[in-house]
Formats: structure tokens, C-alpha cells, sequence
């Protein structure tokens, strides 16, 4: 997961898959966390709702977008997504 402590990062064993309801959408969301390889850091795989194609969005500093009531991370081309910093909690518990 990118997440470094003493010198070592971690991942997720295996794949984990939660579905609900988008707190700002009201509309049924999936949501599947991935083991990834060393030094690849945490990486959005988001789908664009205008053309249904996925695309990445790094948990990065530069991906910032907003910080307004939540976290945004998105990319040029208008492509984001929104409220990560509970997941990003839960994840540095790991």
C-alpha cells in the first residue's frame, strides 16, 4: 500500500471487494482494493462516468484537487474522485 514503516512497505494480501452507496452520489458504488507490487503506491482506478473508461489517479500531492469538506484527487482531464481520507485512515492502520 505504500505505506512505509521502518524502512518497509506493505500490501494487502489478497483482492477485497465492499459495495454500498456513494455518500454524495446516492448511488450504488463497488469498490475493489488490489495487493499492488513494491513501490507503486496507493493508485485510484476510476471510472469516468462520461465515457465509462478507467483511469488512474495517484494518491499524490499533485493529484489534489480539493481539500474543501474532503479530499479530491483528480486528473487534467476532469476525472476524480472524492471523500479517500477515511479509506486513506484505514489503509495507514494496516
Amino acid at each position: 500500500m505504500g505505506n512505509v514503516v521502518l524502512g518497509y512497505q506493505t500490501t494487502l494480501r489478497e483482492k477485497l471487494e465492499f459495495s454500498g452507496i456513494g455518500v454524495h452520489s446516492g448511488q450504488p458504488v463497488t469498490m475493489t482494493l488490489l495487493p499492488a507490487e513494491a513501490n507503486t503506491g496507493i493508485v485510484f482506478n476510476v471510472t469516468c462516468p462520461k465515457n465509462g473508461q478507467n483511469e488512474d489517479i495517484p494518491a499524490k500531492f499533485t493529484s489534489i484537487g480539493a481539500t474543501d469538506l474532503c479530499t479530491v484527487l483528480g486528473n487534467m482531464g476532469g476525472v476524480y474522485i472524492a471523500t479517500i481520507e477515511h479509506l486513506m485512515a484505514a489503509l495507514r492502520g494496516l
